[in-house]
């Protein structure tokens, strides 16, 4: 039991089933019709691809870990350095080899980007500030963009995968904050590192402030005209935002920050859920 809860957390679990779920609303949302075991075939490929990155990062991340999220499988001694990098390496070599033999060479052009970003994510990261503080962002908007290329539903989709991407950059600014101290002294460059805890606030503001403006426009346009865009999407999303950005305004305690994580996936899911009807 101990290995299986060890396991869950390491690939965080809740995470996984969020980004295999963006890919199945966003192609829920276009009414498309693509064939069942196809998508089975996709959501495993994305399943393996998520929990081999989360797995292959905290291998990496093992040292920054020990100080910043000492509760993860890793430090907390319920997997060992050797599975995560074998679990992570496994993972992703699987979700390749499914993919080349995908009926579509979308999926196989976009699985072979998502290696190759977590790959580069997980040896840049030390180095440069840029391109990595997009991977993540990225990475998290590809299973919308693999549906949209899928379906040719890019304008629905696209702002999908706009509104995603400047909520995930929000959030790992948060997330960067966060891990400010024990990223410092392994020498990982990050924004707040780099800019300062303010000014990478600032830009986390102006992240989510970009994507509450936009929140409206695919139901004034017509595009998502659902009253599950309405109520989870622009009203969900909205209060959920407004209220991570009144908690970091107040104070960039760990308590807050750790608050604001939280509520920031959970803003993320319930943009999902607006799109599935």
């Amino acid at each position: 039991m101990k290995k299986i809860i060890g396991y869950a957390r390491l690939i965080r679990v809740t995470i996984v089933f969020i980004i295999v779920g963006s890919f199945n609303a966003a192609l829920y949302s276009t009414g498309e019709n693509i064939d069942f075991f196809e998508v089975i075939k996709i959501s495993t490929i994305l399943y393996l691809m998520a929990s081999g990155g989360f797995a292959w990062n905290d291998y990496f991340d093992q040292q920054q870990d020990k100080i910043n999220n000492p509760g993860r499988a890793l430090p907390q001694g319920q997997i060992s350095p050797v599975a995560a990098k074998y679990i992570g390496l496994g993972s992703l070599i699987l979700a390749f080899t499914i993919s080349i033999f995908s009926a579509s060479f979308e999926v196989f052009s976009l699985s072979t980007f998502i290696i190759g970003s977590l790959f580069l994510y997980s040896y840049m990261k030390k180095r440069w500030l840029f391109p990595t503080i997009f991977i993540t962002p990225i990475i998290c908007t590809a299973p919308i963009i693999l549906a949209a290329l899928l379906t040719n539903e890019f304008l629905k989709l696209g702002i999908l995968a706009l509104l995603t991407f400047l909520l995930i950059f929000g959030r790992e600014i948060i997330k960067d904050i966060s891990d400010i101290h024990g990223d410092r002294l392994v020498g990982v460059k990050t924004l707040p590192i780099i800019v300062g805890k303010q000014k990478a606030l600032g830009c986390m503001y102006v992240s989510f402030g970009l994507l509450m403006i936009m929140l409206p426009i695919p139901y004034l346009l017509h595009i998502h005209t659902s009253v599950w865009f309405l109520v989870f999407t622009i009203i969900g999303v909205s209060i959920t935002l407004s209220i991570t950005m009144a908690l970091l305004h107040l104070s960039l305690s760990q308590q807050h920050l750790k608050l604001a994580l939280s509520l920031s996936k959970y803003a993320l899911l319930l943009g999902i859920l607006g799109f599935i009807k």
